[in-house]
């Protein structure tokens, strides 16, 4: 059962990736000219992997008390994904896109603090 646990939260890290991938890939096509955002967008994409490759390190070694990390780097992903979401979306509203810039960098730095503690 362990076994299986261990396969299904490792398809749930590496399919959110996947997405992440992909929203990424749409956001550099759609910024093409934005240096601005496409840094925040690479950064956001490197801090993904890092969390990912963390993640599988976690669910490899012994599971007790894990959980919660688990379940942080998860969340972490998924607010990358928000935030890629929000950068696709607001594409043309030059105001809703400098509100998508903001919360990018404010949450690339809060993430950026968390893994300085993890690692």
């Amino acid at each position: 059962m362990e076994k299986e646990v261990r396969e299904l939260e490792s398809l749930l890290f590496k399919s959110t990736l996947e997405e992440i991938r992909e929203l990424y890939k749409q956001v550099l096509e759609l910024y093409e000219y934005d240096g601005a955002v496409r840094h925040i967008a690479d950064e956001l994409m490197r801090l993904s992997l890092i969390i990912h490759a963390l993640a599988e390190r976690v669910m490899s070694t012994a599971r007790e008390g894990l959980f919660n990390l688990l379940n942080t780097l998860y969340g972490l992903l998924k607010e990358i994904v928000w935030l890629l979401t929000d950068f696709y979306l607001a594409f043309g509203q030059e105001e809703y896109e400098s509100v998508a810039f903001s919360q990018a960098f404010d949450k690339l730095v809060e993430i950026e603090k968390l893994l300085e503690k993890l690692g």
